[in-house]
């Protein structure tokens, strides 16, 4: 009898508090029915569920576990809730796990630099997104692009390609350093016109592109101290046709200094806009110059082929007291002064190859020898090469 009411009592307790309908089976205090989509409907407003806890030795040895099976392993590590997906169990990892080395968004510790990275371990791009909208592109050659998806793809031979379009803002690279806490001093800019794909920039006779700059942080605000500037001379079909390239340094006063011009014919003016030769300079020039170059034996004679374009000789005997000049052949157009500065012995100069032509003499007239007197008036000669001899002509 005793059993019996046992019995009874156990029934009624399983009634109260737990409802079958179907094929689902609910556990609540409230009698409630189960959803209709859950097998089991646990509903509670005190109390949880509680998955079977084990050590991580004590999950690895459950025989064939089913897909979808879930433990909670407390120890030794990997502390946390494990599921098993049909080949092998799988840690569900929060923000807040310290051993794990999936990359968090609040950073990672215990990186080791030679099995941690951040990539593809497949043939494809690495791809960098903001606001959904990619921004860079790592390809798997190793081509870095900057708002294109298609880095090395036009030039072939570029590792770092920047698409200002993609951005749609006229700086491409700042290179920067900080100079104090008010600001930064940029080192070198590079820009393009300023305009959208759609309406680009109008550029007519007369304006100019800044295409470099290099800027100065004064501590309230940026001054360019150096430009290139690209000149154009008007628009056509296919673009700007530049005129010159202007390169200009910036004083303490803000007042910019013109310094070389670059035509799109080739010449090149230094101090001067409109050069009218190869190289026009309109200020002053400076050659280097090699003083007290002592001479050497006729066998092995001083070599003047890297020395600077003015040479001052100074033998120190008349036997130690030859200079050669390279062959003509190799080195055409090339002009030295050379001076002996002694007043006892001789400088002679010969040549690796060729003749040497004195300026005053007939054709084929030239020796291999010239000599610098020591007390006469040819002291001082200037050699130009014709790429075959040198011609010398006397410097009174």
């Amino acid at each position: 009898m005793k059993n019996t009411k046992t019995i009874l009592c156990g029934f009624l307790y399983l009634l109260l508090f737990y409802h079958a309908d179907a094929q689902s089976f609910a556990i609540n205090t409230d009698g409630s029915t189960a959803n209709a989509s859950a097998l089991l409907d646990v509903k509670s407003t005190a109390k949880g569920v509680l998955i079977p806890r084990m050590t991580k030795s004590e999950k690895n040895t459950i025989a064939s576990p089913a897909t979808g099976l879930l433990i909670f392993q407390h120890a030794p590590d990997s502390i946390g809730f494990h599921y098993y997906n049909g080949t092998a169990w799988q840690w569900l990892l929060d923000n807040s796990t310290a051993d794990t080395i999936a990359w968090k968004t609040t950073g990672n510790t215990g990186i080791n630099p030679a099995q941690h990275f951040i990539g593809t371990i497949n043939n494809a791009a690495l791809v960098f997104k903001t606001n959904s909208n990619e921004k860079m592109r790592l390809t798997a050659n190793g081509e870095l692009g900057l708002g294109t998806t298609t880095p090395n793809s036009t030039y072939g031979f570029a590792k770092l390609e920047i698409a200002s379009e993609g951005f749609g803002v006229p700086t491409d690279l700042l290179i920067r350093n900080a100079v104090n806490s008010a600001g930064y001093a940029p080192g070198l800019v590079f820009q393009h016109a300023r305009g959208t794909l759609a309406t680009p920039l109008a550029v007519v006779n007369g304006d100019y592109l800044n295409a470099i700059s290099s800027l100065n942080y004064d501590g309230t605000s940026y001054v360019q101290s150096m430009g290139i500037d690209i000149f154009t001379d008007g628009v056509v079909a296919t673009g700007i046709i530049p005129s010159r390239i202007q390169f200009s340094t910036m004083n303490a006063t803000g007042s910019y200094t013109h310094r070389m011009t670059i035509k799109n014919d080739g010449k090149i003016g230094i101090g001067t806009t409109a050069p009218n030769s190869t190289l026009q300079v309109d200020g002053s020039i400076a050659i280097g110059v090699t003083m007290g170059l002592t001479g050497g034996t006729i066998a092995t004679p001083v070599a003047l082929v890297n020395q600077k374009t003015y040479i001052g000789c100074s033998p120190a005997d008349n036997t130690n007291n030859f200079y050669q000049l390279p062959d003509p052949a190799l080195y055409p157009g090339r002009i030295y002064y050379i001076r002996n500065n002694s007043s006892s012995f001789f400088a002679n100069i010969v040549t690796a190859a060729g003749i040497i032509f004195p300026g005053s003499s007939a054709t084929g007239a030239g020796g291999n020898t010239y000599t610098l007197n020591p007390t006469t008036t040819v002291k001082t000669i200037i050699c130009i090469s014709d790429g075959t001899n040198w011609t010398v002509g006397k410097i009174d």
